[in-house]
């Protein structure tokens, strides 16, 4: 299981709701991976959900 902390992340000219899942981002919209983790240009931490 990955990071569930939600991140705004600035990748390829566009930005993306996205969680780390094994070293990847992965995007909140579709679940599809986005980028390793370390190649997005920026990332802002926007929280973390708990039960």
């Amino acid at each position: 299981m990955g990071d569930a902390s939600t991140h705004a992340i600035f990748h390829s000219a566009y930005w993306h709701l996205a969680f780390i899942e094994d070293g990847v981002w992965v995007g909140t919209r579709d679940f599809a991976p986005i980028c390793k983790v370390g190649e997005e240009e920026t990332k802002i931490e926007l929280g973390h959900q708990s039960k």
